[in-house]
């Protein structure tokens, strides 16, 4: 199996991006770079703040004044924690306010070219050491354009809208289907269409595997994974 390379998973909202990363980077012994964490540690600090999230200017001094760090030492493991000023705000940073915020904060230039840095920085520490890098996020193929494989995972938004709401009743926060609908159509909105790095609308056309799970379980999209990483002699067998 080729080491010390980078996958980049990119896709609209819960398209099943974290469940498909964390199966790949224990399958793989890789490192996984949980990119929208540290967008969502910054909002989490912004609300922590009561910073209003139209202020662009006290978003960046947020930024530039705070410490978000992915995992440990030099060992990240299957799943990335994310740390802000020390603390571990894994758990904390999953709430549906938290997301709204990372949405804002990656709106802002200064913001996602410091962070693309960042974790362009990171992927860069971990391939050095032989690791292969699993990219989880939005637009992961900006931070590291010379990914050796871009998969864009994709699903309807009624099938994204059924996964989201089981998150969040994992985390004890009910919302009725049809306004968990109602966020993923204007998640979508806003993603495709902001003017800093909008997702790709036609992924196929920019050098990506696509890979549409909506009548997919989670098993049976990893599978479609392994067969392609198999094919382009990224790994020896798919077992």
């Amino acid at each position: 199996m080729e080491k010390g390379f980078v996958i980049a998973i990119d896709g609209p909202a819960a398209a099943g991006k974290g469940t498909i990363v964390q199966m790949l980077t224990k399958y793989l012994d890789g490192i996984n770079i949980y990119t929208g964490g540290m967008y969502r540690a910054l909002g989490l600090k912004c609300l922590r703040k009561n910073i209003s999230l139209d202020d662009k200017e006290k978003i960046i001094e947020i930024m530039n004044n705070s410490d978000i760090n992915l995992g440990s030492g030099d060992n990240l493991g299957i799943v990335a924690n994310v740390y802000l000023d020390g603390e571990n705000v894994t758990e904390g940073i999953k709430t549906p306010d938290v997301g709204i915020a990372a949405g804002k904060t990656v709106l802002i230039e200064e913001v996602r070219n410091a962070m693309v840095r960042r974790q362009r920085e990171l992927a860069d520490r971990f391939i050095n050491m032989g690791k292969t890098v699993i990219l989880d996020g939005q637009d992961t193929a900006l931070i590291y354009p010379d990914a050796k494989i871009k998969i864009f995972l994709t699903a309807s938004q009624e099938a994204r809208a059924k996964r989201r709401q089981k998150q969040y009743e994992r985390q004890g926060i009910a919302k009725t289907l049809e306004n968990v609908l109602s966020e993923i159509k204007e998640r979508d909105t806003r993603d495709f269409s902001r003017n800093v790095h909008p997702l790709s609308k036609d992924p196929l056309n920019d050098g990506y595997f696509v890979l549409d799970s909506t009548d997919l379980n989670e098993e049976e999209t990893f599978n479609i994974i392994k067969e392609e990483l198999f094919k382009r002699g990224f790994i020896n067998d798919k077992n």
